[in-house]
């Protein structure tokens, strides 16, 4: 068995993917916290604001890192989540 993201404990992936290839799905890896990706403007009639964006790393199924931890045995493979990305 290879150690790939599909296969890792921190890798969740939204259920919508469960009819495409491996190669072709993705998802979040959670093996640290979510890192800052930038600032944007958002404004409206009666507001103008800043809006903080925080993400995990997008991952595809096949990809692998170093931090690996398998899956606990019988967890399915996607994990779903429950927001789609």
């Amino acid at each position: 068995m290879k150690d790939q993201c599909q296969r890792c404990n921190f890798w969740e992936a939204p259920a919508h993917q469960d009819e495409l290839h491996d190669d072709d799905k993705y998802g979040l890896c959670r093996s640290h916290p979510a890192v800052f990706v930038g600032v944007s403007q958002e404004s409206s009639e009666w507001a103008c604001q800043e809006v903080s964006s925080w993400s995990q790393p997008v991952m595809y199924a096949t990809d692998w890192c170093g931090e690996f931890k398998p899956k606990p045995v019988g967890a399915s493979i996607p994990v779903a989540i429950e927001k789609s990305l």
